[in-house]
C-alpha cells in the first residue's frame, strides 16, 4: 500500500510554551503490484525498486505517479534483487546496493544508473 501524509503546524492555544501541535491526515493510494524495496523520489515520481519474496527475488523498478495514482514499469534490474538499499543522488544516478538475491544468498554489488 501507499499511504499519503499531509502535516501542517499549527501553533495551539492552550499550550503556555507555544509548541506547535503536528495535525496529521493520512490518505490511502493504489497498492504496490508486488512487494519492492529500496524506495527513492526523483522528478515528484516515487520509485521502488526490486523486491519480491524470498523465493523469487525480481528485477522490476516500479515508478509511482501521485498524480495519477498508478504505478508503472520503469526499468529492470541487470539481477534479482530484494531488501536492498537505494540512493538517489542529486545528478540523477541512482544506486542500488547489497541486497539479497535468494533466501540465503548475500548480494555485495553496487550497481549504477543514470535517471532519464
Amino acid at each position: 500500500k501507499v499511504y499519503q501524509l499531509c502535516v501542517s503546524l499549527q501553533q495551539t492555544t492552550t499550550d503556555s510554551a507555544n509548541t506547535p501541535q503536528v495535525i496529521t491526515e493520512w490518505t490511502n493510494l493504489c497498492d504496490l503490484p508486488h512487494e519492492g524495496c529500496g524506495l527513492g523520489s526523483i522528478n515528484g515520481c516515487l520509485l521502488t525498486v526490486g523486491g519480491g519474496n524470498v523465493l523469487n527475488p525480481i528485477t522490476t523498478i516500479l515508478g509511482f505517479s501521485p498524480i495519477t495514482n498508478t504505478w508503472k514499469t520503469v526499468g529492470e534490474l541487470p539481477e534479482p534483487r530484494r531488501i536492498c538499499t537505494t540512493v538517489l543522488l542529486p545528478t540523477g544516478e541512482l544506486l542500488v546496493m547489497g541486497g539479497w538475491d535468494g533466501p540465503w544468498s548475500r548480494i555485495n554489488k553496487v550497481w549504477r544508473a543514470v535517471i532519464v
